[in-house]
């Protein structure tokens, strides 16, 4: 997981597939969005589903604005992204990130 800021919050919402950025010396390329799956809702130690959250917070803050049918109701969590290239290098913590349109 890579957490980013100094970003409009949830940019990346609005990217379109395909959209390059790099994070330190590593190209990638934006493959799509995340919906967030319900498996925080699940006890570790039974197995068992308990309650709604915090997949009913994220569903109020976080659905997809285009209604997007692959996600359903799942709220957005995040993007996929594949190294771009030789895809060679190495993250590290502050290493900064640019985004081509």
């Amino acid at each position: 997981m890579v957490v980013v800021s100094g970003m409009k919050a949830f940019e990346e919402d609005k990217w379109e597939n395909g959209r390059i950025f790099k994070i330190g010396d590593v190209v990638f390329r934006y493959l799509n969005r995340c919906g967030r799956c319900s498996q925080p809702c699940v006890t570790p130690e039974t197995g068992e589903k308990k309650g709604n959250e915090p997949t009913a917070t994220l569903r109020r803050i976080r659905l997809p604005d285009d209604r997007d049918p692959r996600y359903g109701r799942s709220p957005l969590f995040g993007i996929y992204a594949a190294p771009d290239g030789d895809g060679v290098g190495v993250l590290r913590q502050g290493d900064s990130v640019m985004v081509w349109c």
